[in-house]
């Protein structure tokens, strides 16, 4: 694919370890670097935090016009995202506008309950690749990690 090698192609903005296994419901916001002009893609991937694998993607364009029902309040919201990311999205719809991804059990195992077994957590991580018109990944000073907020399930 053309890389430049170690990562002057990209950017990458990595959240805490995430527990998912008490009901919790994150939203995950951030700027769309394909729509500021920073990155000709971004991606938001979901890992696993023991192994550090990756076990989901969501790509620009499911991350575009996510943001479009706060545009009455926020300026620019075309160049967010929210996103959403629980255990199970089922009747989440209207919080979250079907902009939502379930990590199942298989993509990451449950944490047992008082066991004190090691076990996995999700980790968001944002990647914005190459600036438009260059070789390079995106200005980092115009690049702003997501913010993840923790929601109550309702």
């Amino acid at each position: 694919m053309s890389c430049l090698g170690d990562t002057q192609d990209t950017t990458y903005q990595m959240g805490p370890n995430l527990p998912l296994d008490n009901g919790e419901v994150y939203a995950v916001v951030g700027t769309l670097g394909t729509r500021t002009g920073n990155a000709s893609y971004t991606g938001v991937s979901i890992n696993e935090s023991m192994q550090k694998k990756g076990v989901a993607n969501i790509n620009d364009s499911q991350l575009q016009d996510t943001a479009r029902e706060y545009a009455d309040k926020v300026r620019s919201a075309d160049k967010f995202y929210v996103y959403y990311i629980t255990r199970k999205c089922s009747g989440l719809e209207s919080l979250t506008g079907g902009h939502c991804l379930s990590i199942t059990e298989s993509m990451i195992p449950p944490c047992p309950a008082n066991s004190g077994a090691a076990c996995g957590y999700a980790k968001v991580v944002q990647r914005n690749y190459i600036r438009p018109g260059t070789q390079r990944g995106p200005d980092s000073k115009l690049v702003l990690a997501p913010r993840i907020l923790q929601l109550q399930r309702p």
